[in-house]
This record gives C-alpha cells, sequence and structure tokens, in this order.
C-alpha cells in the first residue's frame, strides 16, 4: 500500500466544499491524518495495510498553526490516541490515517457533527463527493482491513451499506477521543489486537 497522494491533489481541490469548509492538501510536515498531514502512511510498505478512517481534520486555526511549524506534527487528542493506541502498535502492517470529510472547518470548534453546521442541500452534495473521493483512495491503496471510527462515521457509511456489512474487512470502532483513562482506552487496546489478528500480524 503506497499511494501517490500527490497525484490525488486535483481530485481532492474539486470537490465542493461548501462555505463553511476549506480545502487542505498536506501542509503539515509532520505526523497525522489526511489530508491535513504530509506523513499519513506508516509502516512496511509490502506488509497488509489497514485504513484507520477519522472523521474530518478539525479547524482551519489547527490547521494553520501546524503549517508555520516545519517538522511539527498533530497534537491534537484524537491524533495522540490514534499515534499512541494504534498506529505505534500496528508497526507490522502498513497504516493509512485518513479522513472521511475533506478540508477543515473555517470557524468554530472541532468537536461536534460537521453535518449539523450545513444546510441539508450543502451536506448532501459535499458529503456524496466525499464518499466517492473515499472510494478513490480505498481502490488505490487497497487495504485488507478499514476501521472506521466513530459513531456519525457509522451512520453515514453504514447508510446504503456503503462499505459493506461489518466482516473480515470491516470493523466499526469508538471514536479515539474517548480514550481517555485506562478505562476509556481498553476498548480501543482490544480492537487494536482484533486488527493485529485479522491481518494476522
Amino acid at each position: 500500500m503506497n499511494p501517490n497522494l500527490d497525484a490525488w491533489s486535483a481530485d481532492l481541490a474539486s470537490i465542493p466544499y461548501p462555505p463553511q469548509i476549506q480545502c487542505v492538501d498536506r501542509g503539515i510536515t509532520g505526523s497525522g491524518f489526511y489530508p491535513g498531514a504530509r506523513n499519513c502512511l506508516f509502516g512496511d510498505v509490502a506488509a497488509p495495510g489497514v485504513v484507520l478512517l477519522g472523521r474530518d481534520f478539525g479547524t482551519l486555526s489547527y490547521y494553520s498553526s501546524l503549517t508555520k511549524k516545519p517538522g511539527r506534527g498533530e497534537h491534537a487528542l484524537t491524533w495522540r490516541h490514534t499515534r499512541d493506541i494504534y498506529v505505534r502498535h500496528l508497526y507490522s502492517a502498513r497504516v493509512f490515517c485518513t479522513n472521511y470529510l475533506m478540508g477543515v472547518r473555517v470557524d468554530g470548534s472541532a468537536k461536534g457533527d460537521l453535518r449539523e453546521c450545513l444546510s441539508p442541500i450543502e451536506w448532501e452534495k459535499f458529503e456524496t463527493a466525499c464518499w466517492n473521493f473515499l472510494q478513490k483512495q480505498i481502490a488505490e491503496t487497497k487495504p485488507s482491513l478499514i476501521v472506521v471510527f466513530g459513531s456519525d462515521n457509522q451512520r453515514d457509511l453504514s447508510r446504503a451499506l456503503r462499505l459493506g456489512e461489518p466482516s473480515k474487512s470491516l470493523l466499526y470502532a469508538p471514536h479515539p477521543h474517548s480514550a481517555i483513562g485506562e478505562k476509556n482506552a481498553r476498548p480501543h487496546v482490544l480492537i487494536c489486537e482484533e486488527i493485529k489478528r485479522r491481518l494476522a500480524l
């Protein structure tokens, strides 16, 4: 799994972003989620591939602050938990960290469902384009397993069984933001173990 992310730029830019969302393309040179971070692929290129699918990248102010710091990666709680619980323990796999909804929020907080910030017409057009772009990402990365984070993603992606039924190649998981404290982190640790089991790592 070694996609040419530069080749995705034109498709990324062609998404019909509503006024509340701005397109970004790997302006952060450190580690984090695509499309914000340049370093979003981890592990052995020849190893079994897994996609860790977040919701959206967050806010423009967060993104912009990191683009001004060469080599600096993400520091948001979602990324720290994803890195510490999943990426670091899946070193024998090829891991691609991406988001379902592209772009960053121009204003406001990174919390809350982005869907609620848009009109129904804006949402339908934008979400459909993001779904189409996700299909491109999956087609080109050909992962052995897709891990979908969070209930909002599950709601949108289980509609019409877009990714199919939960199976050996599809796993729904809580949002990494929830992994605060040992008790809340435990479900994520178990999911990580299940990922390793399914990939025979």
